[in-house]
């Protein structure tokens, strides 16, 4: 099932995307998945999990040509690519229910060709795209990919991408035409751009999440962590705990529940970046299961599923 713009409109319309920092539900989490963490595969499994972060690469050159734009270790799109049809089995053989199909810039550019397809065909994935910041006919692109099926929207503003996207006049008509037809805002930024996803915050208002992707690359073992919670009583923003974040982290199980506790659980959510990160699924749904394991059960359910779920409930309908 595809949500529409009305169907999200009225979704977040009915849900308070706030941290309730201060207060006794601070931890609270969506009723949904109370009791979720309790079956367990072992200590560090899950009887569900959701993925917020998967990249798919197509078998197919001559319909989908990869179109790389330069970006640092784009070669992980010829040495290590992952078709749907593979990405489904792979998801099936961990235990995992679903995902989100991120564009991979680093593979496709602006062509969302095959993530749109590949979501179209597959019930349990999701796709969200990327479109040129720079071009006159981005609001128009906007219009086409959703109705194709989109479910979100990536603000992608790593380096290669100048200007940046919020130096682009009509910024501003960008994001309400994403608030308008049901695209979720995710924000792709390095550290130096965490003020612009504050502009992005201000200029949402509360009315539909963001997400901060791969915890806007901060270093969360020297400082990072205390950055990212200046924008933590901005209750709209999520924080998308990736296998790159994980996998240079001295004690992931310790920050991720610091981040737990200066976020509320229902505001971090995990993404295997896979293909794009090195290693097997099966090895990065150990990994992010091992990092849930001083959560509570509960927090762990949200981390783990539930807070993917509620920025994306179409998949679990």
């Amino acid at each position: 099932m595809r949500m529409n713009a009305r169907m999200w409109r009225t979704f977040t319309t009915n849900r308070t995307w706030t941290a309730r920092r201060g207060t006794a539900d601070h931890d609270a989490v969506d009723q949904r998945w109370q009791g979720l963490g309790t079956g367990r595969l072992g200590r560090s499994g899950l009887t569900l999990l959701l993925d917020s972060h998967l990249h798919v690469v197509s078998p197919d050159g001559a319909r989908h040509p990869l179109a790389p734009v330069g970006l640092p270790g784009d070669s992980w799109a010829t040495t290590r690519p992952a078709s749907v049809d593979v990405l489904a089995a792979d998801l099936v053989s961990a235990g995992v229910g679903g995902g989100v199909l991120v564009q991979a810039v680093g593979a496709y550019g602006y062509d969302n060709s095959y993530v749109v397809e590949a979501a179209e065909r597959f019930d349990q994935f999701v796709a969200q795209v990327v479109v040129d910041h720079t071009s006159s006919d981005r609001v128009a692109d906007l219009h086409r990919w959703a109705t194709r099926g989109a479910g979100g929207v990536r603000l992608f503003d790593i380096p290669a991408a100048d200007p940046r996207w919020l130096g682009v006049p009509g910024f501003e008509e960008v994001v309400e035409v994403c608030l308008d037809l049901g695209l979720r805002i995710a924000c792709c930024v390095l550290p130096d751009g965490l003020d612009d996803v504050a502009r992005v915050l201000d200029l949402v208002a509360g009315r539909a999440p963001v997400v901060l992707d791969h915890c806007g690359f901060v270093d969360l073992d020297t400082g990072g962590l205390v950055t990212l919670a200046r924008l933590a009583d901005r209750g709209d923003l999520v924080c998308k705990v990736t296998s790159h974040v994980l996998a240079g982290l001295v004690d992931p199980a310790a920050t991720v529940a610091r981040l737990v506790a200066a976020f509320g659980a229902d505001h971090v959510c995990w993404g295997s970046d896979h293909p794009q990160h090195e290693g097997s699924y099966a090895d990065k749904v150990a990994l992010v299961s091992r990092a849930a394991d001083d959560l509570t059960d509960d927090q762990r359910a949200m981390f783990l599923a539930g807070t993917t779920a509620n920025l994306w409930p179409e998949l679990v309908r």
